[in-house]
């Protein structure tokens, strides 16, 4: 009986509760040649009781604005975003890159992204 290839295991790649000032909530670390991880989903929640601003960046050292994923979102209360494309990518983090976000009050939004390390 003829087996199936093996498909690259979806993980979770972090999974965080935002502060108010930006912080890194994932840095990737060094990979082969050609790899990358591969975001396929992103959950942000807001647990408050008012809706709250968030922000998700991604890049090198220190994020800027230029690196956006959402730059000071307002997610209602008590709401949940999905982010998902099925197979392909919400986002890549290539080697050397931090995930960073805050909140605009501490401890109200989690964040947890899932995943999977690739190559091309």
């Amino acid at each position: 009986m003829a087996t199936a290839p093996s498909q690259p295991a979806i993980k979770r790649i972090f999974k965080a509760q935002l502060g108010n000032a930006l912080a890194t909530l994932f840095t990737a670390d060094t990979f082969p040649a050609n790899g990358f991880i591969q975001c396929t989903s992103l959950w942000v929640v807001n647990t408050d009781t008012v809706a709250r601003a968030v922000t998700l960046r991604i890049g090198t050292g220190t994020t800027t604005a230029s690196d956006s994923l959402l730059e000071a979102v307002s997610i209602d209360p008590k709401t949940a975003w999905f982010f998902s494309t099925g197979d392909a990518s919400v986002f890549l983090i290539l080697a050397g890159e931090v995930v960073q976000g805050l909140c605009d009050v501490a401890a109200k939004v989690n964040v947890v992204a899932y995943g999977q390390f690739t190559t091309q």
